[in-house]
């Protein structure tokens, strides 16, 4: 998909009558992707009158049903070999989301088959025509289907955490996207931030490492602080929406679920750094290795 954006209207819905595709992916585990899809797609689903699908692409781990308390019977092992339609195999979480869950009673999908994940997402756009946003929570690291499915995604965020193993395998990640398709429109979020000074060094030394090794650098959305929210959300299986609608991290969320509605390429209203200047700079380029 290139990086030719939807008009919105007023509320951030598409104009063109197809679904906005959002993908979040990752290069390694446990960097709070899933917890951060299934809560934007809630906030998302709760502006208003827009529908929202959340989608559980991680086919082996997928954990959105457990997130979201609710024992889906169906899901996308159904909807990807065919059995079902869309409407047939999602689950309804709240009056405008639904989810399409990773369950284990369905038909094993192939992360490697790269022809059925094409037709997926062709699919998801044609069945899910209703849907304003569709929100797609890929497995972490790298495999066919997910970047078949993120070339099929009109924006992919990639999310990362404050640790070189994480900033390490973000790159490879979107190394992988970008020479697959240099079109490709990624956008980089920093998740469990614990302050600003470490949100601009994480930020200028990823814009310095694609910059030196790709030639481009994904837009840098914002970050999200680390808050004990998150997990009181995962303990009672809530969203922290409802936990409490005033909280800095529902801040942080709507703030980023604004960015990507709009289809603005600033940071998701917690900072804005301007980074250029500092690209070449010692401090910046120092220890960065390909």
């Amino acid at each position: 998909m290139s990086k030719s954006a939807h008009k919105t209207d007023a509320a951030g819905r598409p104009i063109s009558g197809r679904p906005r595709v959002i993908s979040f992916l990752s290069g390694k585990g446990g960097v709070g992707k899933s917890v951060l899809s299934f809560n934007a797609a809630t906030i998302l689903a709760a502006a208003g009158d827009r529908k929202v699908l959340l989608v559980d692409a991680d086919f082996t781990a997928g954990n959105l049903h457990i997130l979201a308390n609710r024992a889906p019977e169906h899901g996308i092992g159904h909807f990807m070999g065919g059995c079902m339609s869309l409407g047939e195999a999602v689950t309804k979480a709240d009056d405008n989301l639904d989810f399409l869950a990773s369950t284990w009673n369905g038909p094993a999908v192939d992360q490697a088959d790269v022809t059925g994940s094409a037709t997926t997402m062709n699919r998801l756009r044609e069945q899910g025509a209703k849907y304003d946003f569709i929100l797609v929570d890929h497995g972490s690291g790298i495999s066919s289907a997910a970047i078949v499915m993120a070339h099929g995604s009109d924006i992919n965020v990639l999310v990362l955490v404050p640790e070189l193993t994480s900033i390490s395998n973000c790159y490879g990640l979107f190394k992988t996207l970008v020479e697959t398709n240099s079109n490709i429109d990624c956008r980089l979020l920093l998740n469990r931030a614990m302050m600003v000074e470490e949100a601009e060094y994480i930020h200028n030394k990823f814009l310095a490492l694609t910059e030196k090794f790709l030639g481009q650098a994904p837009p840098f959305i914002g970050y999200l602080f680390d808050d004990d929210i998150y997990r009181r959300s995962i303990a009672s299986q809530r969203p922290v929406l409802e936990i409490d609608p005033n909280s800095q991290a529902v801040q942080g969320l709507r703030d980023l679920c604004a960015k990507l509605t709009g289809d603005q390429n600033g940071p998701a209203g917690r900072i804005d750094i301007t980074t250029q200047r500092e690209i070449n700079n010692h401090k910046a380029m120092a220890d960065i290795r390909e």
